[in-house]
């Protein structure tokens, strides 16, 4: 047992440990945890879509032509906005449907669509890109 070789470790040079404080960890964790929660509705809303408007161009409703791309984007930017809400995300069609819909029948919960609207739209909350 005499010929047994001896690992160099003097000579090896482990990377220094950085610990981040416990505020950019969570900030960390929480810009990951918005990134997926985007991430999830772009996928949903990549699969549902085209089912959407496949059924209704089945249906003899095609808003795909030209005089329709605007209604059709409308339609996908609701869905969008109703699906980033409930990841209490913000979207410009949220503040949109809040001035659009007039509550006629709290109660009941009936909508009316108003014939005027003066607003500015808030931004979408920007995705931030995550390293590593």
């Amino acid at each position: 047992m005499g010929n047994v070789l001896q690992f160099p470790t003097d000579r090896i040079k482990y990377p220094e440990r950085v610990f981040k404080d416990e505020t950019t960890i969570i900030k960390t964790n929480d810009d990951h945890i918005r990134q997926l929660q985007h991430m999830h509705v772009s996928e949903t809303i990549e699969n549902v879509v085209p089912i959407i408007f496949r059924y209704l161009a089945s249906a003899g409703f095609d808003l795909s032509t030209i005089n329709n791309v605007k209604e059709g984007a409308f339609i996908v930017e609701a869905l969008r906005s109703a699906l980033l809400q409930l990841y209490n995300i913000n979207h410009p069609f949220q503040k949109l449907s809040e001035e659009i819909f007039e509550n006629i029948d709290p109660d009941e919960n009936i909508l009316k669509i108003v014939t005027k609207i003066n607003i500015e739209l808030e931004p979408e909350e920007e995705i931030l890109e995550i390293e590593g």
